[in-house]
C-alpha cells in the first residue's frame, strides 16, 4: 500500500518575529481566536488562489497541478516545506487562513504505513503540528501528534471531493481541510511555512495549498 526559501532568511525571520513559544494543540481548535463583539473585521493584506496558473516570487515554490475535478493549487508536494514571505503594515495580531489539500492514503497515526504529519507556523512559531487520515485509520488532528486520536476526516472542510484515487484500490481518497489562526505578530515581515512528514512518494500521497489569506488586526 505504502506507499526553498534558503534556510538563512528563515532563520532571520525567526529572530525578527516577537512570537517564539509553541501555541497550545489542546482543543478541537488550536490556535484561534474570535475577535470581541463589535471589533473590526481583519484587514486583508494578501491573498492568492492560483487560478492563473502563475505564483508570484513570494513563494518558494512555483510548482501548479490541477485537480482532476478542476481545480488549481499550488502543489503537489511530498516532504519539502514550503514557504510564504509577506511584508506586514504596523499590526498586533495575524490571520493566516489556507486550505489544504491531502491527496491520496494520509495513514494518520497508523504504525505501519504512518505516521503522516503535517505542521504550519509562521516564523518561529508552530500553529499546528498534527497527523492526518484518508484511510481506515486513526489521526490526531484537531489535537497534536501524540494527542488524543479521533476518525480519519475528522474536522475536514470536504472528503473525496478533489477526484484522486489511490492506484491500487481505484477507490476516492482526499481529504481537504481549511485551518486558520489568530496570533500575536508585530513583525514587519511574516514567513509563514507549512511541511509534511513520513510520506512515502507523490503517487501515494501528497499535499497542496490553496485559497491563502493573511490579515492583520491594528
Amino acid at each position: 500500500m505504502k506507499k526553498a526559501l534558503a534556510v538563512s532568511l528563515a532563520l532571520v525571520l525567526a529572530a525578527c518575529s516577537d512570537v517564539t513559544a509553541p501555541v497550545s494543540e489542546a482543543t478541537p481548535t488550536p490556535g484561534t481566536r474570535r475577535p470581541a463583539a463589535g471589533a473590526a473585521d481583519p484587514i486583508l493584506v494578501y491573498s492568492a488562489n492560483f487560478n492563473s496558473g502563475s505564483v508570484g516570487g513570494e513563494w518558494s515554490s512555483n510548482k501548479i497541478s490541477l485537480t482532476p475535478s478542476g481545480e488549481r493549487f499550488l502543489g503537489d508536494f511530498l516532504n519539502e516545506q514550503v514557504g510564504l514571505l509577506v511584508i506586514m503594515p504596523p499590526h498586533s495580531e495575524i490571520v493566516i487562513e489556507a486550505d489544504v489539500y491531502f491527496i491520496r492514503t494520509w495513514d494518520g497515526t497508523d504504525t505501519q504505513w504512518g505516521p503522516d504529519t503535517f505542521n504550519m507556523g509562521v516564523d518561529a512559531t508552530t500553529l499546528l503540528n498534527t497527523t492526518i487520515s484518508t484511510v481506515n485509520a486513526n489521526q490526531n488532528y484537531p489535537y497534536s501528534v501524540g494527542g488524543l486520536e479521533v476518525s480519519a476526516g475528522t474536522g475536514a472542510l470536504a472528503t473525496n471531493t478533489l477526484g484522486y484515487t489511490y492506484w491500487a484500490e481505484l477507490a476516492p481518497e482526499d481529504a481537504t481541510y481549511r485551518f486558520s489562526y489568530t496570533v500575536p505578530h508585530t513583525s514587519p515581515v511574516a514567513f509563514i511555512h507549512w511541511q509534511a512528514s513520513g510520506l512515502q512518494y507523490l503517487a501515494d500521497e501528497s499535499w497542496g495549498l490553496d485559497n491563502i489569506r493573511i490579515s492583520y488586526n491594528p
